[in-house]
């Protein structure tokens, strides 16, 4: 420590006696007693301002250094270098550049003006903050010395500016929010909200504090509201989906959620929104805002109640009254001492000796309610007369709950503020913040993992400069420019942006603005989502597109998608089998249109069982009616399927009119034919199945080679979309599904249509044949082959004995509810002998018309000169035998 002011003072008296012709050996009494004093209270200074925790200096009248502790002594030479003396001048410890501004501090000060201030020094790079207090010591109106402190505030400074800065950058990310956000209290009041809600609602931040909630929503919708509301504020959460009303009358779906809060002491509803119009299949929610707490609670109004110095009460005023529960006449008949319990007091007496000596007493106490319970008040007593005191109280028990609820909400902000950042560190979004310059000052982790540089690697530089696609920068220009000017465009900007490693991102900005107390813009900050998937999946959807239509236009089957009602998609095919052309029917034909009256009905019901799910697919007959009113005939495949994220039908339609007129000219010619042509007919016959075979495997060809693609292609293209956000997974899952139902109902037809291979092997095509049902239905099939090893027989009559048993096998499956089926074929003399027997529910054979199916077999089989007899009782199951002629080599 330098020089102490009882030794520069000692020399100074020193000094000034000897030049007196005074020797130090040789001092007075009273001039060594007055030394001696002068250096006890020296020493009490000294030791009182070495244990302060400020920079101290003392000078004197004549501006030189007296006296300084440690602490002064300490930073002056961590500062300049150099040691601390007294004597020095005051003005060689003021940095040049501001020496004119402290030399007038420091003239104020030895005119007799306390000044305070504060100062910065950079010391290595590093800001310190002094708050520095020039005192000066008068004595007989002269300033005899002035006492400096300089206390380092450089830790409460740092602590308030990062407070601040993280108050800017909570506010700027509330407000960058892309969805509606607002606090309201019970009352239905809005008392906050971000920039979104008044940009969605149409109403400006004067109207809104005008409105209510229910404002927002359809009268037929407030009840439902109202009780979301209480809802919040009975169980602390609830959420909705609903459509908000804007100013100009729009109708926007939105998802609400809200939860119950704490704000200025009052219960509040904190909500948020989310636009479902348009990202209504968008991830879940994915990333919370969260909501600062800050709490001021009402103070108490004063009680004041006059006493004597007994304690007696004489006076009170109504909120004394209301303090303590008591009336007026009640009080004025008490003690002080009433008021507080006797216990306490034994601990803690009333210091009526104080107030005696003219003290004013100020302090807090538990004191007693009228209905016994405890309140803590403040109060301040002091004497008003030599007889009477005054005291004002105040009830603070309420404000000491407040200030625990105030403890409490601050931890809960902390909470919050160290939970936001979290999630601006690890949410999916990126977030970008840049100064007025646009250099970039923050830069998350997701911003890392998006384009690939570190932040150390980009703070400081400009997004233009080495992260905009040469192509997207003079339009990112334009954007940047409006952004400093404070404006912000409506719609998120969709662009391309280059990563570390050379390649593309997709990215969507949304920005916000941080802006000074003038309007001035301060910082931008910016969430970013990465779309490069999104914007992958529609390049290829588009192409996708286009290769779908190209492949259904060119198909030589009519291809057909019925959504309400109505065509929603036909081929060029599908309009030439009934004479239109495709714009006529798309979207404006009903399908009941082009169907003959007396079959509409069939054609509803089947659509109708489709769309409930009763049935996957049919395959059905309809006659259909052209544009001219030309009548034909219509084989139908259709499935259940999703177009443009609705139900729909998705099927081929076949004209079957010259197969229909033949097979009525073949009933026609077998009804006039004698019996001697009746042989002629039957292979005329056996020439019409044959063509119908190959017909048959036409379709089926064409239905596994062509439409059967077109729907694998649909399927390839779905699991596309499922990969995007934008699409909901369950509905493109399920249109995946119906998609693969409807290949496997088409591959199944295909294999009932398509004709077997030539050189047919009949019992491995039959074995085949109940292998599959047996694994398709559940049915136990068994069949016994009993023809010989060199058993040969002609190509045709081999294919029409499968189809005969292909027949009898689906009429069993669809009608019989049959477990167990047998089929017996041998050779018995010169004829083929086929038995098909179930143990299913039977008919009655006199009552029962022959079906279809029936007709079919009896066909095939007279075709070569054979005989059908069928044996059936109602629950005694069924059995078909076949007798077929046969010539063959053995």
């Amino acid at each position: 420590m330098g020089m102490k002011c009882s030794d520069y003072a000692m020399n100074e008296l020193l000094n000034g006696s000897e030049k007196n012709g005074v020797n130090q050996g040789k001092l007075s009494p009273k001039l060594s007693k007055a030394i001696q004093e002068y250096t006890k209270k020296e020493r009490i200074r000294n030791a009182v301002i070495e244990n302060l925790e400020a920079m101290v200096g003392i000078f004197n009248s004549e501006k030189k250094l007296e006296d300084f502790n440690t602490e002064f002594s300490l930073a002056y030479k961590l500062f300049t270098g150099k040691k601390l003396k007294a004597g020095d001048l005051i003005y060689d410890y003021l940095p040049c550049i501001e020496k004119k501004i402290l030399q007038s501090k420091i003239q104020k000060a030895f005119a007799g003006q306390k000044i305070v201030f504060e100062k910065v020094f950079i010391l290595k790079k590093e800001k310190k903050y002094y708050r520095i207090t020039l005192n000066p010591v008068i004595n007989n109106g002269l300033v005899t010395e002035i006492i400096a402190f300089a206390l380092d505030i450089s830790a409460t400074k740092l602590a308030e500016e990062n407070l601040e800065a993280e108050k800017r950058l909570s506010d700027a990310i509330i407000g960058s929010l892309p969805d509606i956000f607002y606090l309201q209290d019970q009352s239905g009041n809005y008392l906050r909200w971000n920039k979104n809600f008044e940009k969605v609602s149409g109403y400006s931040s004067k109207e809104i504090p005008t409105l209510k909630p229910i404002n927002f929503y359809e009268p037929a919708e407030r009840a439902r509201i109202r009780a979301a509301v209480e809802k919040v504020f009975k169980e602390g959460y609830a959420e909705l989906e609903t459509e908000i009303i804007t100013k100009s009358g729009k109708r926007i779906p939105y998802y609400l959620n809200g939860i119950s809060v704490c704000y200025e002491g009052k219960p509040c509803l904190l909500g948020s929104g989310i636009d479902l119009s348009a990202r209504k299949a968008a991830q879940k929610a994915s990333w919370k805002s969260e909501e600062k707490y800050q709490s001021i609670f009402d103070q108490a109004l004063d009680g004041i109640m006059i006493a004597d110095l007994k304690g007696d009460i004489v006076d009170v005023n109504d909120s004394m009254c209301r303090i303590f529960g008591y009336k007026r006449k009640e009080l004025l008949q008490m003690n002080i001492a009433d008021l507080y319990d006797s216990e306490y007091l034994k601990s803690d007496p009333l210091r009526f000796d104080l107030l005696k000596e003219g003290k004013t007493i100020e302090r807090a106490r538990l004191m007693l309610h009228k209905d016994r319970r405890t309140i803590e008040v403040e109060y301040n007593v002091r004497k008003i007369s030599n007889e009477q005191t005054i005291t004002f109280y105040r009830d603070v028990t309420e404000l000491r709950k407040a200030q625990k609820q105030i403890q409490l909400n601050e931890q809960l902000f902390r909470d919050a503020y160290e939970r936001l950042h979290y999630h601006i560190n690890n949410t999916p979004l990126a977030v970008v913040e840049r100064d007025k310059d646009l250099k970039i000052t923050k830069w998350n982790k997701r911003a890392e993992e998006m384009y690939g540089w570190k932040a150390k690697e980009v703070l400081g530089k400009r997004t233009i400069d080495f992260l905009v696609h040469e192509e997207e920068k003079e339009k990112a220009k334009i954007v940047l420019a409006n952004l400093q000017k404070g404006i912000i465009n409506k719609k998120p900007g969709e662009n391309r942006y280059y990563k570390k490693d050379g390649s593309i991102v997709y990215s969507q900005w949304y920005h916000s603005l941080l802006k000074d107390k003038n309007g001035n813009v301060e910082a931008i900050l910016s969430m970013i989502n990465d779309i490069t998937e999104r914007k992958t999946v529609e390049f290829e959807l588009r192409e996708a597109e286009l290769k779908f239509r190209s492949l259904v236009e060119k198909s030589l089957v009519g291809v057909y998608i019925i959504q309400n009602g109505k065509f929603a998609y036909v081929n060029p095919e599908f309009a030439n089998i009934l004479g239109y052309r495709q714009e006529e029917l798309i979207d404006t034909y009903s399908v009941e249109k082009v169907v003959l009256e007396e079959d509409r009905a069939m054609v509803s019901e089947n659509l109708r069982a489709r769309l409930d799910g009763e049935k996957e697919s049919v395959h059905y007959e309809v006659r259909g009616r052209k544009k001219d009113g030309t009548r034909i005939w219509t084989e139908v495949f259709g499935s259940r399927t999703v177009y443009k994220g609705n139900p729909a039908i998705i099927g081929t339609l076949l004209n079957i009119t010259q197969r229909k007129l033949t097979e009525q000219k073949l009933r026609l010619t077998l009804e006039q034919l004698t019996d001697q042509k009746v042989q002629e007919q039957k292979k005329i016959s056996r020439a019409i199945i044959k063509a119908q075979e190959k017909e048959r495997n036409k379709i089926g060809q064409e239905l596994h080679d062509n439409v059967n693609q077109l729907l694998a292609s649909t399927r390839i293209y779905m699991n596309m979309v499922r990969k995007s956000v934008l699409v909901k997974k369950d509905l493109v899952n399920q249109a995946i599904e119906f998609t693969d139902k409807a290949i496997q109902e088409i591959r199944s037809l295909s294999k009932e249509h398509v004709t077997p291979v030539k050189n047919i092997n009949l019992q491995e095509l039959i074995q085949s044949l109940a292998d599959q049902l047996r694994e398709s239905t559940g049915l136990n099939i068994s069949f016994e082959c009993k023809l010989p090893e060199l058993f040969k027989a002609d190509n045709d009559l081999k294919l029409n004995i499968y189809r005969v048993i292909q027949e009898q096998l689906n009429n069993i499956h669809k009608h019989a509810s049959a477990k167990v089926v047998k089929i017996l074929m041998e050779l018995k003399e010169k004829y083929i002998d086929i038995s098909v027997k179930d143990d299913g529910k039977g008919f009655d054979i006199s009552k029962k018309k022959k079906g279809v199916g029936i007709s079919n077999i009896t066909n095939r089989v007279e075709s070569y000169n054979g005989t059908v007899a069928i044996n059936s009782h109602a629950g005694a199951g069924c059995e078909m035998n076949i007798r077929i002629p046969l010539f063959f080599t053995r």
